[in-house]
Formats: C-alpha cells, sequence, structure tokens
C-alpha cells in the first residue's frame, strides 16, 4: 500500500492555488527551449534522491515544447481542439495530480520551494492521428535560480480518452521518490529536512552570511513561542510561526506580540477539536494567508498526511472567527505550522 505521509494541499472556499499560471507567449516559449527539448530521464547531481526524498514544498510551472503547425477539426492541433498544447491547461492538470498524490505543499515562490516542477507540454503526429499531446516533467532544485534537473520523467503520449496525460509523468514522479524513500536511511532525510528548515528560518541566507544585516533585510521574521507553554502540553505542537517581513522592519507593518498571540489562538482552537479526539498517526497542518489592512484576510490549509475533509473544514470555520492581529501597512503574509500527535515524521518512523 502507498504511503500517505506528505502534504495534501485542502484548498477552502475562494482561496488558490500557489505558483505561477503560465502563458503560452512566444517568449515563454523561446525561454523555456533548453526545458522543452526531447531527453531521457536522467540526473545531473551524484545524489538527487536525498534531495527528492526530503522535499516538502513545491513550485508548479508550465512551458510549451515541441509543437506542430495548426490543423483542422475538434482533435486536431488547431486551437479549438484538443490536441492543440496549452500550458495553462497542463499547469491546472499538474496541479490536481499533485494535490491527489498529497505528498507535497504547493508554493507560490521557487525561492521557498524545495523543488521545482515543470510540465511541458507540446504535440505531434502519430500515424493517422493529428495533434498528439505529449507531456513531460522536468523537476529542479527550488530557488531563484535556474539550475540543471534533478530529474526528468519520460515523453508520455496522450490517448484517446486520456488524451492529456500529466499524470502519467506525476506517477513516474511519484515511483522514483518513493524508490529513494526506500533506500535512503530515514535519519539522513530528518536530517536534510532540518537543514533545509534552518536555512528558512535564516531567510535562506545560511548558517553564516557574509552580510548579517543583509540577510535580515531580506529574510522573513520567524517567532520563537516558549516550548513549555500550557497550549503545547497535549496533542497539538507549534511547529513554526513566520511573518513575511524582514526582522529589521516587521514592526512598522504589524506587531509580533500580536501576531504571536493569534498563533496562540489557533492552537487553542485545534486543542479544542483535536486534543478531544482519539489518537491518530502523526500529523502536520499549515496555515499560510495574508493579512490586510482593513482587517481581512486570505487562507489556505494543507495537512500531511491528508486529515478528513470534514476535519478541516471545521477548523476553517473556526479560523474565520478568530480575531486577527491588525495591519498597519500591508498586506503582510505569515505562516504557521502545528503538529498533530507528534507531526507527520512521527508518523513516518511508525511505518
Amino acid at each position: 500500500m502507498k504511503r500517505k505521509t506528505a502534504w495534501s494541499l485542502l484548498l477552502m472556499l475562494f482561496f488558490g492555488v500557489g505558483g505561477t499560471t503560465p502563458t503560452q507567449s512566444q517568449e515563454t516559449r523561446a525561454s523555456d527551449q533548453s526545458v522543452a527539448k526531447e531527453q531521457p530521464a536522467a540526473s545531473t547531481e551524484p545524489e538527487p534522491g536525498l534531495t527528492l526524498a526530503s522535499a516538502a514544498r513545491v513550485y508548479l510551472n508550465a512551458a510549451l515544447g515541441t509543437t506542430i503547425a495548426e490543423g483542422f477539426g475538434r482533435y486536431s492541433s488547431h486551437p479549438s481542439g484538443r490536441g492543440a498544447p496549452s500550458a495553462q491547461r497542463a499547469h491546472a492538470e499538474l496541479q490536481k495530480a499533485i494535490a491527489q498524490w498529497g505528498r507535497f505543499t504547493v508554493v507560490g515562490d521557487p525561492g521557498q520551494a524545495d523543488l521545482i516542477l515543470v510540465i511541458v507540454e507540446g504535440n505531434r503526429n502519430a500515424g493517422v492521428r493529428e495533434g498528439v499531446l505529449t507531456e513531460r516533467l522536468v523537476v529542479s532544485r527550488g530557488g531563484s535560480e535556474e539550475t540543471a534537473p534533478l530529474w526528468q520523467s519520460k515523453s508520455h503520449d496522450g490517448g484517446v480518452r486520456d488524451y492529456r496525460p500529466v499524470a502519467k509523468t506525476v506517477e513516474e514522479f511519484r515511483t522514483a521518490v518513493e524508490e529513494y524513500e526506500k533506500n535512503i536511511p530515514r535519519e539522513l532525510v530528518a536530517e536534510a529536512r532540518a537543514k533545509r528548515r534552518a536555512e528558512t528560518a535564516s531567510g535562506g541566507c545560511g548558517a553564516a552570511p557574509a552580510d548579517p544585516l543583509d540577510c535580515l533585510a531580506r529574510g522573513n521574521t520567524v517567532l520563537y513561542l516558549a516550548e513549555d507553554r500550557e497550549e503545547n502540553r497535549g496533542a497539538v505542537k507549534l511547529s513554526e510561526a513566520v511573518l513575511g517581513k524582514s526582522l529589521l522592519d516587521v514592526g512598522k507593518y504589524i506587531s509580533t506580540t500580536d501576531f504571536s498571540n493569534y498563533v496562540v489562538a489557533i492552537q487553542k482552537l485545534l486543542h479544542q477539536q483535536f486534543t478531544v479526539a482519539q489518537r491518530q498517526p502523526g500529523k502536520d497542518i499549515a496555515l499560510q494567508g495574508t493579512f490586510q489592512p482593513d482587517g481581512k484576510a486570505d487562507f489556505k490549509l494543507a495537512s500531511r498526511p491528508l486529515v478528513e475533509e470534514e476535519e478541516m473544514q471545521s477548523f476553517y470555520n473556526g479560523l474565520l472567527q478568530v480575531p486577527r492581529p491588525a495591519v498597519r501597512e500591508g498586506p503582510v503574509e505569515f505562516r504557521a505550522v502545528f503538529q498533530l500527535w507528534g507531526g507527520s515524521e512521527e508518523s513516518q518512523a511508525m511505518h
């Protein structure tokens, strides 16, 4: 049985999924020609397995690969036909496949991602069939700078029914990741994840940045609440609380004390819902959102492994009633992660 030990993105109400929405412009086609070239699955790193097995957050994108001239008819490569490549539709299918897998959290900033996943969609003629869609998944290390691929899928052709086979590329990637997870010692995976969390907490500047003040100016503000708090004595523990503003000027946007009180209130809400429940395998629940100066806020919820939809909806409904911190200037992005019954890593250790 495949393990469900990963993040599953649960979008609540009208809030969208992270990642950019691709376009089909000539500029996009030109910029992604290096990605779009057909080549076998390969790695340019000696040990990509540890990076893939320890990854938790992904950024999703799409690009157009090799295409043929427009044809005619419903099933052709004509723009109105279903054989016409569309980076936008391929991106949507990639989002759907990753959410159904439940392995990763999708983020909207490649600099905050462990991995960048690009689905490359093209089309070709195959015998009497005109405009057969082709899909290939390219996986590289997260970050703001372009890097060589860590892993690539084979090129998959669409069929009569499954004419946009994005899910097949994700399934191939899933098989590779799960194989790495089986063969790499858990201690190494845990160490890699801990190192990545430390880099995230420092704003990605590393343990010893050359210019600490410059690092603080560019990084996020990580709040540290006391471990021995009453709220941490039970099924729910706070894993991290982060404001998307630098430590040097966060005060002009929002009070860190008010935000800390907000996080504690959310933790109490989770206690009310889960402490009384029968103990379950360890899980993580992540809340990502944006505060606005007018008091409004956008929220996204995610869980790893998958939390029942009814439970997440109940938590979301309660979350809407929690008083939010005042924002002096905005918007202000934030993230808070909570562990239930020891968190997902404890759940993995039990398998």
